[in-house]
């Protein structure tokens, strides 16, 4: 992902071998009430799903994405496996105060 300036982002890539510069969509999106509409007019990838990147490119087009970084001190874990997500919640449990 390439931003401007003002957090307009420029350009979309899905998982680059050589990508243009050190950000990353970490899955976190607020989305208005367009996005129904945006994607409906998707199509399936090669693998058979709509892609998330396709549909931020929509918003994109029209001018209105926008990236916010997150503060230095925010963790952040892909949990697109049930492994991921059980270290997460072992991570969570170990930084809890017991009670």
């Amino acid at each position: 992902m390439t931003l401007s300036g003002s957090g307009r982002v420029r350009s979309l890539e899905e998982k680059p071998a050589h990508p243009r510069s050190d950000r990353a969509i970490v899955g976190l999106y607020a989305l208005d009430g367009t996005v129904v509409e945006r994607v409906r007019g998707l199509t399936p990838s090669p693998r058979g799903e709509l892609e998330m990147v396709d549909l931020l490119d929509r918003y994109r087009q029209d001018d209105a994405l926008r990236a916010v970084a997150l503060p230095e001190d925010v963790v952040w874990m892909d949990l697109g496996t049930h492994e991921a997500l059980a270290r997460a919640d072992a991570l969570l449990a170990e930084a809890q105060p017991s009670s």
